[in-house]
């Protein structure tokens, strides 16, 4: 067994390139000649039941804020099982469901702890998929185990980290991966192109892959919104209510719909003119039933608090042409949006929480790590609230938008396959895994993605 490449995912569609890259690189890393196997789920162990038995007197599952923290032998399996449910489409029709769905992943997250334990005796290299959601406890265990793991999570690409280093031992809670930390060095050259590059993102968010197929408004055709356009002293950024819940850590909200709404009836309490912006993600179909239940789920906000001095844009804007309109003393608030990157560069003071893909050490944004402190960040005056660092938010731009081994970078596994096959991101995100390319040319986009596995180290 100490042979076997374990996966969490099947060798299909872009995930057949990322395993067969991994398993070259892991071949070189641990001179071995690996097999590619997918993880089998075992039934979890007597003890889990009893764990549940008594969880379940004690009303655990029943309370979001003690499922979130729900613990089993030093693994936070609340935190994965909270992360899975609200991902669930179907968690959000109704109360009943979402129960069963709890129970559910609650079983599931027993399958995968009972496995991970088992696995970690016999072998030493793993490819984890989605590490924020149920398959987070096979990378806690497993980095606990120091064992090699390979994922792709973004803000990287395809990466490994070799939890044999003690140092690494870092990295062994989900959100201290997943979070941007170390400020890179930055040449003139490079800030000149990062600044451009961004002011283009600005103008052109459809420049992002996954934007071109959202449709966007002009802002002046609302005129709710442009007469009152100079009034506002807050924008909010919604986001995604079923999507990334919990990945960044934990801030004193369970969910994005629990934060999008306390955030709104303080502002309203304030009694403050507050803007609330829709993702563009809620207007775009090709996201299918995510996008609809997301919209669905602010329409209701729009509707329960929509007042005279509190606006839903429920519509897609660029935020680069809301931001060149808005007052500048504007306070812009999201919970760990790039819209902030966007709005900290125009040169708005920004609320984010603690929870969000860059490092608390990295100073661009007021952050809170608990309600009561963010309660405390929206009572405070424009004049109490900090700007950026300015040094720390572009070296973060570059890190997210142009580092070679970020999302838009030309070691991202997306834009090597995009590059040797000719086919472009755009078209890439609307076929997924359905884009198929001769075997030649398969042959060498592993090779190549294999060459540019990112190290990750403490």
């Amino acid at each position: 067994m100490d042979k076997v490449l374990l996966s969490t995912v099947e060798e299909y569609g872009f995930y057949n390139y990322i395993l067969n890259a991994v398993k070259i690189h892991a071949d070189k890393k641990l001179k071995k000649n690996f097999t590619i196997k997918k993880l089998k789920l075992i039934s979890p162990s007597i003890n889990f039941f009893f764990f549940i038995i008594k969880n379940l007197f004690l009303g655990v599952f029943f309370d979001k804020q003690k499922l979130l923290k729900l613990s089993y032998k030093n693994c936070n399996i609340g935190k994965y099982i909270s992360s899975a449910l609200y991902r669930d489409t179907s968690s959000h029709k109704s109360l009943f469901i979402l129960y069963i769905n709890i129970f559910k992943y609650l079983y599931i997250a027993g399958k995968i702890f009972n496995t991970a334990i088992k696995i970690s005796n016999d072998n030493q290299a793993f490819y984890i998929d989605h590490a924020g959601y149920l398959n987070g406890i096979f990378y806690e265990i497993l980095s606990k185990k120091k064992k090699l793991i390979y994922s792709n999570v973004y803000p990287r690409g395809v990466f490994f980290i070799d939890f044999r280093k003690k140092e690494n031992f870092f990295f062994q809670k989900v959100e201290n991966l997943l979070r941007l930390r170390k400020l890179k060095k930055l040449t003139n050259k490079k800030r000149e192109k990062n600044i451009n590059f961004f002011e283009k993102i600005l103008k052109k968010p459809e420049t992002i892959p996954y934007m071109k197929s959202t449709k966007f408004n002009k802002i002046k055709r609302f005129n709710l919104i442009t007469n009152n356009i100079n009034k506002f002293e807050y924008i909010i950024y919604a986001h995604s209510f079923t999507d990334a819940q919990l990945w960044y850590g934990h801030d004193g909200f369970v969910t994005l719909y629990d934060w999008l709404d306390f955030t709104i009836k303080e502002l309203k309490e304030k009694n403050v003119s507050v803007l609330v912006k829709g993702h563009p993600n809620f207007y775009n179909k090709s996201i299918g039933l995510m996008s609809k239940i997301d919209k669905e789920k602010f329409t209701y906000l729009s509707k329960k608090y929509n007042s005279a001095k509190i606006f839903f844009l429920n519509t897609p804007i660029k935020n680069g042409e809301l931001l060149k309109k808005i007052n500048k003393k504007t306070i812009l608030i999201s919970h760990h949006g790039t819209a902030l990157l966007e709005g900290l560069y125009s040169g708005f003071k920004c609320i984010s929480s603690i929870a969000t893909f860059w490092d608390p050490q990295i100073k661009i944004t007021n952050q809170w790590k608990s309600t009561n402190e963010y309660r405390l960040l929206l009572n405070k005056d424009w004049s109490k609230l900090k700007y950026p660092n300015k040094n720390h938010l572009l070296n973060i731009i570059y890190q997210v938008f142009l580092d070679d081994n970020s999302a838009y970078g030309k070691n991202y596994y997306l834009e090597i396959f995009s590059k040797i096959s000719k086919i472009t991101r755009e078209r890439m995100f609307r076929l997924q895994h359905n884009l198929k390319v001769n075997k030649k040319i398969e042959i060498k986009i592993i090779n190549k993605i294999s060459q540019n596995i990112e190290e990750i180290n403490y």
